[in-house]
């Protein structure tokens, strides 16, 4: 699929590592109880212990894994809660970082143009296609609020749950559609409305999410 796309950020080997236990923690394949060694998750992704020591910590600040002296991790048990938590954070920082990019007068063209460009190529666009499109529909919004910290933070936040979704059609369609009203409430300049939208767009990927939970 022919979309110009642009590197907003590439993430870290510990961020990558992290994002993949996070994954199979979330999809079940990784099960509450279990525990992870250091030298096993780094001779299955082919990466020193560093990086997946590191990865242990970030999932252990996200309160996913308890991390064992020298003996790696075991996975905690996660309920509703901590999804409803999660998503609570991402509202407050993306409605303040709409606000933020509408205010400093963020341009809405290529914004139009991902979103056209994916939706006219939808039936022959992959999973991967999608999640980078995704990616950076949120990341120029959120670079735009022009607060680094902020911006930092919700990277810290991005590769979190959603990914249990985010390959169904019917989801990328919704997404598409509240993609199309954040659009539209920006190019009105209309702060109110594109909260709203983000509001709405983040509380129906959380109530995906729990009717698809397996754990």
């Amino acid at each position: 699929m022919d979309i110009e796309l642009e590197e907003f950020y590439t993430f870290p080997t510990r961020v990558k590592i992290a994002s993949i236990l996070r994954k199979a923690i979330f999809s079940g394949d990784i099960k509450a109880g279990e525990e992870l060694s250091l030298t096993d998750i780094s001779n299955k992704l082919n990466v020193s212990r560093t990086p997946v020591r590191e990865a242990f910590q970030i999932l252990e600040s996200e309160n996913l894994l308890e991390l064992r002296m020298n003996k790696g991790a075991i996975v905690k048990c996660i309920d509703d809660n901590f999804f409803k938590d999660y998503y609570e954070v991402r509202i407050l920082l993306e409605t303040k970082a709409i606000e933020k990019a509408i205010n400093n007068g963020i341009d809405v063209s290529y914004l139009e143009k991902i979103h056209n460009e994916f939706e006219k190529n939808i039936e022959s666009s992959t999973e991967e296609d999608y999640k980078k499109y995704n990616q950076n529909f949120h990341f120029y919004i959120w670079k735009n609020a022009n607060n680094e910290k902020l911006f930092s933070i919700l990277l810290s936040l991005w590769n979190g749950p959603s990914f249990q979704i985010i390959g169904k059609r019917n989801y990328i369609d919704d997404s598409l559609e509240e993609h199309k009203e954040i659009i539209e409430a920006i190019k009105e300049k209309n702060v109110k409305r594109a909260i709203s939208c983000v509001e709405t767009h983040l509380n129906t990927s959380l109530k995906n999410i729990l009717a698809l939970k397996k754990w």
